[in-house]
């Protein structure tokens, strides 16, 4: 009893400091799509150096935009426009390192200097342009809160001793920083946002970051630590730290990981079913019995194992009648809309109308716009402008184009009629003299999309490289029609024999993954990712040999 009483008055002291508010007077996040302008000098530039840059900005409803790869000239300058809709915050990566830029869509530069090194990482770098005290303090100067996920001490804790800890964490940054000199109290606002999202993110991790942490204790397989954990539920007030995170300040806007604390339906529940989704279709989709079957056996055995042998069988069936899912979504998201006033403290709370849009994402995801019953129900839930507005370009965004030509080079192939044992053979004889990159990847993996982008200047460097696809049936036939025009190279959606056996040969864990093959047919490489200059090498190095 009085274990839980001192616990209760930490936490409440705790919470009392969390955001030791500054009076900052940071710029308004309204709609106001435009661009900024991105440039930069690379001092001791090599143009052989594997130094990737690529920026990109948060993106309220699909959390955020496919990034913008950015080339240097030879002399290390650069200079890329981004789009913007609003006053916020874009991620950049240079080399190894991040940074977090507050740009504004009205067409002004913001410039960064850069002193390379051969390791591409902690390399001094120097950022001038609107916003220069609030960017260079915020990246140099201010601490940003680490994440919990991987700390192989966090299984040993309680649920309520883990919310303490992330908690006083924050309570402690937030002092250290706001106790810094000749900072503007703007810089340690959006630092002090971004510190309280980050907490948020961490907190509501809690039970992820535990089983992470019992894998790395314990040398446990992924799913053999989950099943450890099926039964885990977080205590009935584990969410009241919610009345004290900024999630209805209109600041929060302007915080790249903002994008990242809005909450999708289930995200506050405080017992998260792992087989939940299967568990639904199972239960109302109509099924074949054979699907059934498949079903069970994957609930019944998919914590003995990382490597159930029909997964591929089971996501196509889960895709299949995701349709259904989508019933439960919407029961969901109406009982997270009558949560959020209660858990914020707030009648009719910002971060109510941001789940609304957000929810959209999986309404997009198929690239289609909204059907006339959503947009009623949009037209009457959402008040605040800037959700109206970037609901309403997302929207426009996915209405049917004006049919254009496939790209050059653009081929659609039958899946070949062999074992499934031989269909790697098969694929690499249609090429054979050639140098092959196969590219294994879904329709629903937004880090293959993203990625088949960065590799796109792959193609002119290398006119006589066979860029191969490979996907199969979890990729729904239509989007994967609709999606593939635009990707030069050749296509394969293969059945799921075929798909199955290269998952197994390769000991796939996901997509995507890669191949690089010889002239003779041959396997030289295989790899998960690596960015498109150390692919550039690999491909250089069989080309010239």
């Amino acid at each position: 009893m009085k274990a839980n009483v001192l616990m209760k008055c930490t936490l409440f002291l705790v919470l009392a400091g969390l955001l030791q508010s500054v009076r900052a007077q940071l710029p308004a996040a309204e709609y106001q799509p435009g661009t900024a302008i991105l440039t930069g000098d690379i001092k001791n530039f090599n143009p052989d150096q594997n130094l990737d840059i690529r920026c990109a900005a948060p993106n309220l409803i699909m959390m955020r935009t496919d990034p913008i790869f950015i080339q240097p000239d030879s002399s290390g300058h650069f200079r890329q426009s981004v789009v913007l809709k609003y006053t916020t915050q874009v991620r950049v990566k240079i080399g190894k390192d991040y940074l977090y830029l507050l740009m504004s869509p009205d067409n002004q530069e913001y410039h960064l200097s850069i002193e390379a090194n051969e390791k591409g990482s902690k390399m001094p770098i120097h950022i001038s342009g609107p916003y220069a005290e609030i960017n260079n303090s915020f990246n140099f100067k201010l601490k940003r809160l680490a994440v919990n996920m991987f700390v192989p001490t966090t299984c040993d804790l309680t649920p309520d001793q883990y919310k303490e800890k992330c908690l006083q964490d924050l309570n402690k940054i937030n002092t250290e920083n706001n106790n810094l000199p000749d900072i503007s109290p703007e810089a340690k606002k959006l630092m002090e946002l971004t510190n309280a999202f980050e907490c948020l993110d961490n907190l509501c991790s809690c039970k992820y970051a535990i089983i992470y942490s019992r894998m790395q204790k314990d040398s446990l397989q992924r799913m053999e630590a989950f099943g450890l954990y099926k039964d885990f539920r977080l205590p009935d007030n584990y969410f009241d730290f919610l009345k004290e995170i900024p999630l209805n300040d209109s600041d929060a806007l302007l915080c790249y990981n903002f994008s990242s604390a809005i909450p999708f339906p289930g995200y506050y529940d405080t017992y998260v079913d792992e087989d939940e989704y299967n568990k639904y279709i199972l239960a109302n989709a109509p099924m074949s019995q054979e699907e059934k079957e498949m079903i069970k056996d994957f609930i019944a055995k998919k914590y003995t194992t990382d490597n159930y042998p029909k997964v591929n069988e089971v996501m196509a069936i889960s895709m299949k009648y995701q349709y259904i899912y989508q019933k439960k979504r919407e029961k969901d998201l109406a009982e997270l809309k009558k949560q959020l006033p209660l858990l914020t403290g707030e009648e009719h709370p910002m971060i109510m109308e941001l789940a609304d849009i957000r929810f959209a994402r999986f309404l997009f995801m198929d690239f289609k716009p909204l059907t006339p019953e959503y947009e009623a129900y949009y037209k009457q839930s959402l008040t605040n402008p800037l959700c109206i507005a970037l609901l309403n370009d997302a929207n426009d965004s996915m209405k049917p184009k004006k049919k254009t030509q496939p790209k050059a080079g653009f081929i659609l192939r039958e899946n070949p009629d062999c074992a499934a044992d031989q269909v790697l053979n098969a694929i690499i004889e249609k090429n054979k003299g050639k140098i092959q990159l196969i590219d294994m990847w879904a329709t629903w993996c937004g880090g293959c999309r993203q990625t088949i982008k960065e590799y796109e200047p792959l193609k002119k460097d290398f006119p006589n490289v066979a860029f191969v696809y490979l996907t199969n049936e979890t990729s729904p036939l239509e989007l994967w029609k609709t999606l593939i025009p635009d990707i030069a190279g050749e296509h394969y959606r293969l059945g799921a024999e075929q798909w199955g056996y290269l998952w197994n040969r390769f000991k796939l864990q996901g997509v995507p993954y890669y191949l690089i093959i010889d002239e003779k047919g041959e396997i030289k490489d295989q790899f998960i990712y690596t960015n498109k200059k150390e692919v550039q090498k690999k491909l250089s190095e069989l080309v010239n040999r």
